[in-house]
């Protein structure tokens, strides 16, 4: 059975902190434990609380399904485990349009009692499920051909001096929390493809004050070099853009290839990441990081191992 996931945007609940990421992961505690399952479908939705003391409607603003679980290991395993909590990665994750109010034509879309709505994780009929996306303009199956990206027309591209990809505390030896998870997303592809869409189009908006010249998109010319876009700066020297794309408004983290870092190693200054959020609404949003490999000898940023590759070798 699908799920509803409640992601409010203030704590309703001030002794508890859950270290959600709209997009990328889910903080929840033991008791919804048996509810997250792998592959399981949901909704997201906020209630009446806003920032700033504020009200408003509540509604249904996107959906995805339920990823890798494990296990909140900050909490000790000798706690009785009613205090234990787990976190789930956030998969196919894809904002709705406009969010979907709670109520349609005088009535909840969600037949539940009242005292069922602070649920954090309460499960959804399939048929509400579907109801849902139906009025959010989407299919109920989830593919590349019904996420839905506003026309290039409608959209305004900002550049945020913020920190869109969220910063963890360094791992320690011997420490499993926050353990890095491989992620394999249905969506990535079309998603990638829509940021490096973004980023291209922000070069070029940008090209004077950036410096940057004969501005290519080499990832969709098919090329491969360690970067999806490149240009000349002021200097003549070659510029390579990393582009990593989430329809959320934050990362957990990003997947770098083998490549993508041997040329961020090879390229130094000349390299970027471009961060881009909200890929799938009308207000996307981009970070510039230069010289990853810099940060991370600064101390600024971790690499760690998630996929190691494994394959049988001849005997002859």
């Amino acid at each position: 059975m699908p799920l509803v996931l409640v992601q409010n945007p203030v704590k309703v609940n001030q002794g508890y902190d859950w270290k959600d990421i709209v997009g990328e992961q889910y903080h929840f505690p033991n008791q919804y434990k048996n509810r997250c399952v792998a592959g399981t479908p949901f909704v997201y939705y906020r209630g009446t609380r806003r920032l700033d003391s504020k009200r408003a409607v509540p509604e249904y603003f996107g959906h995805g399904s339920i990823g890798t679980v494990w296990r909140d290991d900050t909490i000790p395993e000798s706690r009785p485990k009613k205090d234990w909590a787990w976190y789930c990665t956030i998969e196919d994750y894809t904002p709705f349009p406009a969010p979907v109010p709670a109520k349609h034509d005088g009535a909840f879309l969600e037949r539940i009692a009242r005292n069922h709505w602070s649920v954090g994780i309460r499960p959804l009929p399939e048929d509400v499920y579907d109801r849902i996306l139906a009025l959010a303009g989407i299919t109920a199956q989830p593919s590349e051909h019904n996420i839905m990206f506003p026309d290039f027309a409608t959209i305004s591209i900002t550049e945020t001096n913020d920190h869109l990809l969220l910063p963890r505390r360094p791992k320690l030896p011997g420490d499993a929390t926050n353990l890095p998870v491989a992620r394999y997303s249905r969506n990535a592809a079309p998603i990638g493809r829509r940021a490096e869409e973004l980023a291209h189009q922000f070069l070029q908006d940008n090209a004077e004050r950036l410096g940057a010249k004969n501005i290519r998109w080499v990832a969709q010319e098919g090329n491969t070099p360690g970067w999806d876009l490149q240009y000349e700066d002021s200097e003549g020297s070659l510029v390579g853009v990393e582009v990593k794309g989430t329809t959320g408004p934050q990362f957990g983290s990003i997947d770098i290839t083998a490549g993508e870092w041997n040329a961020a190693l090879a390229l130094g200054e000349c390299y970027w990441l471009f961060l881009v959020a909200n890929c799938c609404t009308n207000h996307p949003v981009i970070q510039r990081l230069q010289n990853p490999a810099q940060l991370l000898q600064d101390g600024a940023a971790q690499l760690l191992p998630v996929v190691f590759r494994f394959s049988a070798l001849s005997s002859s």
